[in-house]
């Protein structure tokens, strides 16, 4: 099939790399183009381009009824959720890894962990509402699999320099999430249990996604879910630094 994909970026070329590794013809095509001409000659469409761009992309597009893949997060503004309306059944998935991790036991206390070295000088948290969406989004979307929409009672932030750290609550059950890009150490995992594999869940996920073995459905529900939790987390941050 031929793949039409908008954004070569970092996320881009690997989403092209598997693309090809799985036997695809790809098409780049950038933004600055007549996208509906050009994706219109086009089977399957990936967007991969910067997350305040996906709206406005997937608005567009709409119209070609296209099975359409689109890098996480749909958006970072909570009301561009509505675009779910604008496509049919069926026509539009957004990036979802965290169906393909491993299965972990909740308890009581979980613990999600991230850390990784990144070079940058955003270390402030007023500047590190991007591991929401980069973060959290996986582990938010990993907790709806498990629980399915659970509604947390509480979201306690903890005040960190150049960490982000906060937790859900639920009765009995909370959920520690600790983000850290400044570690030497590379770690990803719940409760002791990495989500770091050798299996290649980028490549497995668009390979579902191209031969509709995904849920769309579930997906798009997930979806919203998460953007809407992730929302609220915000504004507790925000609230935690007034």
């Amino acid at each position: 099939m031929k793949a039409g994909l908008v954004g070569n970026g970092r996320w881009g070329k690997k989403i092209k790399e598997k693309l090809i590794e799985l036997g695809h013809s790809v098409q780049i095509v950038k933004r600055k183009q007549s996208l509906l001409k050009k994706l219109s000659e086009c089977n399957l469409v990936f967007i991969a381009t910067p997350d305040n761009t996906h709206y406005k992309i997937l608005n567009k597009i709409a119209i070609l009824e296209k099975t359409t893949f689109c890098e996480k997060p749909l958006s970072r503004k909570l009301k561009d959720i509505k675009i779910f309306k604008y496509f049919k059944k069926n026509k539009l998935y957004i990036s979802d890894i965290s169906n393909f991790y491993p299965n972990v036991n909740l308890k009581e206390k979980n613990f999600f962990i991230r850390k990784k070295f990144e070079s940058t000088k955003k270390v402030i948290l007023a500047k590190r509402y991007d591991l929401l969406y980069r973060f959290a989004f996986h582990d938010f979307a990993y907790l709806y699999k498990k629980l399915g929409p659970i509604n947390f009672r509480k979201v306690e932030i903890i005040k960190s320099k150049k960490n982000l750290e906060f937790s859900l609550i639920k009765k009995k059950m909370i959920f520690n999430f600790f983000y850290d890009t400044g570690s030497k150490e590379k770690i990803y995992s719940l409760n002791g249990i990495s989500f770091y594999n050798n299996k290649d869940i980028l490549k497995k996920m668009i390979r579902y996604f191209i031969n509709k073995k995904v849920d769309f459905k579930e997906n798009n529900k997930k979806v919203i879910y998460v953007s809407k939790l992730i929302d609220k987390v915000r504004k507790e941050i925000q609230k935690s630094k007034s």
